[in-house]
């Protein structure tokens, strides 16, 4: 993902014709309030965010199972680890919750039309593969890190 500077002229010209849109269906939807316009939904689905802290949760489950029992140390930095996660996901669920009652007019697309449609983001949009690999990648990787490091340590002890 690039930086985009504050001045950036395409940035604010697309800001303004999302303000502009909006401005002119709230006038719309106010004019034929027996015909209610569609809403789209553009947000992110729930499965890459349940993947990725599956992923969190295994990362920890084979932590404090295979480096935690053989090392007091060890032991202390994976607690602390622990709960820096805890904060993460705490954080992470009441954002959640907020969403989910900004959401709750509108119907959640299924995750095949995530994975098929776009996701909006703060520079645009971007297709819902493109988002799922940007959210799923890091923690995947952490996991499978994870396990390959515990089958060494495992084997080595």
């Amino acid at each position: 993902m690039t930086f985009i500077p504050i001045s950036n002229d395409r940035f604010l010209r697309q800001t303004e014709a999302r303000l502009d849109r909006s401005v002119s269906s709230a006038a719309v939807s106010r004019s034929r309030i027996a015909q209610p316009a569609a809403a789209f939904d553009y947000s992110v689905h729930p499965a890459p965010i349940l993947i990725a802290l599956g992923c969190c949760a295994w990362f920890l489950l084979l932590s404090w199972t295979c480096f935690a029992p053989f090392d007091r140390e060890a032991g202390l930095a994976i607690a602390v680890v622990t709960a820096i996660f805890a904060m993460y996901l705490g954080g992470m669920t009441l954002g959640a919750f907020n969403a989910a009652g900004q959401q709750s007019a509108r119907r959640q697309r299924s995750f095949h039309q995530f994975l098929r449609g776009r996701v909006d983001i703060a520079t645009g949009f971007i297709s819902g593969r493109e988002a799922m690999v940007q959210i799923v990648m890091l923690p995947v990787s952490l996991a499978f890190g994870a396990t390959a490091m515990a089958l060494i340590w495992v084997a080595v002890q």
